[in-house]
């Protein structure tokens, strides 16, 4: 049996983003040795009264720290990124990970997501949208 952690990368908007990354690299650290197998964050754009750093980005800062663990993004949210620049993304993560990483996609279920990327949303019209 193997597990995996999950690093929130939401943060109250009156945070600093600094701190909270320092946080973050510093549990990443404790949960490294402690021995545990991955490390999974997410993606969100215009979340209510939180921010978050690009997905991409952080993970890539946080795979310095995470040794031998695996990473993963769950889940990448494909429809709202432009295919060239999310795969060479993708691609890049994948060397600073020496191919310890796995990307879940997803269409997503907001709403404010897809209008602010000009979209039109994905959703199946019977889906309900929480938050």
């Amino acid at each position: 049996m193997r597990f995996g952690v999950y690093v929130p990368n939401q943060h109250p908007s009156e945070s600093d983003p600094g701190v909270m990354l320092a946080e973050q690299v510093e549990f990443v650290r404790c949960v490294r040795d402690l021995g545990w197998d991955s490390l999974w964050t997410g993606q969100h754009f215009l979340t209510r009264e939180t921010s978050q750093l690009s997905t991409i980005v952080t993970l890539t800062r946080l795979a310095v720290e995470a040794g031998d663990m695996e990473l993963g993004i769950g889940l990448l949210l494909l429809p709202l990124l432009n295919p060239a620049e999310a795969a060479e993304h993708i691609a890049s993560l994948a060397v600073v990970t020496g191919g310890r990483l796995t990307v879940g996609v997803g269409i997503g279920y907001r709403d404010a997501e897809y209008d602010a990327f000009g979209c039109p949303s994905r959703r199946p019209a019977s889906a309900s949208q929480p938050m």
